[in-house]
């Protein structure tokens, strides 16, 4: 600027650094997807997904025995916008498969022994029909006797993926034949093909429909006979093995610690509950105490799968089978159930699911249309639109024990449908028994961390201690007046305290500066008490 001579000049100088809220509602999910569909190149690597159709595309859709899916699928559905996937490979185990001659190989959709239980039957199109090419394929699960509703499972085992597939029959309705062994054959699919020129199309539609299997074809498929029997059973399978976390920060859930600090606030592993609740138990207190160091991330936990309110509430206190474990304690995290059924629009049908994914995508909605001080429950912000059924059903009374112990409860109201009915987390401590609060608080640290680096190098002085409390203030400001403090005044929601007093000369000679927040966050009203008094006519 040029001040030789008289005149008017101007000069720019700095304002208030605006501090913006960071995001809330991205979620980080780790687990399976279908391997027939997943590029080895992506797992264990945080992969950008912005729409149901774009995780298809990636890594599948829906299907049995695996979960990641119909969290993501959930998520989307009930308002969530995007989200980071981390996918783990099924090491070791195998498939179980079978074989038609040199037409096709038919795998199980995941390794396990579960798929052992399957069998394909193949049989010409229409009844009675000669050509060889047209055929109907059927997915079909054989019993001794009628399936009836599975009774809760042993509270120390792995889940019973057959239990599962009963209750996905009997669930859907699906009706048995009794064949000449008086045996029960339950279909679970079926796919027609007419001719060899349709053949191609016919392994795609089922290896993009099918809940169950995936087709390989051979590379002719004229003039291969149908099977004498028509029925193909499924071999081989063997369970594998899966890391959802360990100390290498590069697999599982470790590796969503990679992105930045405010890239995914919220993570979710739902394919933990294929292990043993033991196992199940010790990978979700790794998870917490993760997101604990991070201190950016809240955990959305699911239950082991069939678990009565008895069992449930000794899971989360660190009971199982009699044996003591880490009981689950921590404000970073919260747990739900139970389990429930969604509709697949695929196969149209009901599929049982772990509540975790259909919950993120309510904090998700709940975060954007109210902000994150709002609890993501209740009849109106906790309606869970994609859950059909609940697997238990929960009275007043099983509440009364699962919401003092931080479990939260999905309940099928009255007039309002299925519902989130709980919103604490899984703390002890009655100052973070709140879902809302803990991640109120995350968000107002992250983004005070993010929109305070402007300050890094900066001389600590009177000049520097004015404009953070100024920028701090406004920040807290916008938030109390949109609800997410509690007070009339925002003297009374919060304070900033940045000067000599917590800044003395030797914490500036160290090159430090303290800058104190107080917040008093707004706690749900969670219990409504209704006061009535009866008075006299005419006494008023």
């Amino acid at each position: 600027m040029n001040e030789k001579k008289p005149g008017v000049y101007t000069q720019e100088t700095p304002g208030a650094q605006m501090i913006t809220g960071v995001n809330t509602s991205t979620a980080g999910f780790t687990g399976i997807p279908d391997a027939f569909c997943t590029d080895e190149s992506d797992y264990n690597k945080p992969v950008l997904i912005t729409s149901w159709q774009a995780y298809q595309q990636q890594f599948g859709g829906l299907y049995f025995s695996r979960f990641l899916a119909q969290a993501v699928y959930q998520f989307f559905q009930l308002g969530g916008t995007i989200c980071y996937v981390v996918t783990i490979p099924e090491n070791g185990g195998a498939y179980a498969t079978a074989r038609w001659k040199n037409a096709m190989t038919i795998n199980a959709v995941s390794k396990g022994v579960w798929g052992n239980i399957l069998t394909v039957n193949i049989k010409p199109y229409p009844p009675g029909g000669k050509d060889i090419n047209s055929f109907t394929l059927s997915v079909q699960y054989v019993s001794a006797s009628k399936l009836q509703k599975q009774a809760p499972v042993d509270p120390g085992q792995s889940p019973d993926l057959e239990g599962l597939l009963q209750d996905y029959i009997v669930d859907n309705a699906l009706q048995p034949v009794t064949n000449d062994n008086n045996q029960w054959v339950y279909t679970l699919e079926t796919y027609t093909n007419t001719g060899i020129s349709g053949l191609k199309d016919t392994v795609r539609k089922i290896n993009e429909n099918s809940l169950f299997i995936r087709v390989t074809a051979g590379d002719s498929w004229q003039n291969v006979a149908l099977p004498d029997d028509g029925n193909l059973a499924l071999a081989g399978g063997k369970d594998p093995e899966w890391v959802f976390f360990n100390t290498d920060p590069t697999e599982g859930i470790g590796a969503l610690g990679s992105l930045s600090s405010n890239e995914v606030n919220i993570t979710l592993a739902p394919d933990l509950v294929l292990k043993s609740p033991a196992d199940q138990l010790s990978v979700q207190n790794e998870i917490l105490l993760f997101n604990e160091q991070q201190q950016n991330l809240f955990f959305i936990a699911d239950p082991p799968l069939g678990l009565s309110v008895t069992d449930i509430n000794n899971y989360k206190s660190g009971v199982i089978s009699g044996k003591s474990y880490n009981a689950l304690n921590s404000s970073y995290g919260a747990l739900y159930y139970p389990w429930f059924t969604i509709y697949d629009p695929g196969s149209q049908m009901q599929l049982l699911v772990p509540p975790s994914g259909g919950v993120a995508g309510v904090y998700a909605a709940t975060d954007q249309q109210v902000g994150v001080w709002k609890s993501p429950a209740g009849v109106n912000d906790g309606h869970l639109s994609t859950a059909v059924f609940l697997n238990q059903k929960i009275t007043d009374a099983d509440q009364d024990i699962l919401n003092p112990n931080g479990i939260d409860a999905i309940r099928d109201l009255v007039n309002y449908g299925i519902t989130v009915w709980g919103a604490r987390t899984l703390s002890s401590d009655p100052q973070w028994q709140y879902i809302q609060v803990r991640r109120l608080l995350i968000y107002i640290e992250q983004s005070l961390k993010s929109g305070l680096a402007w300050t890094v190098f900066e001389p600590s002085d009177p000049k520097l201690w004015s404009a953070v409390n100024r920028d701090i203030t406004t920040f807290l400001t916008q938030i109390w007046q949109e609800g997410a403090l509690f007070g009339s005044t925002a003297a009374e929601a919060f304070f900033v305290t940045v000067d000599a007093s917590n800044n003395p000369p030797e914490v500036q000679q160290e090159g430090i500066l303290y800058v104190d927040v107080g917040v008093a966050p707004v706690r749900p009203a969670e219990f409504i008490v209704i006061r009535l008094e009866q008075v006299v006519a005419g006494q008023n």
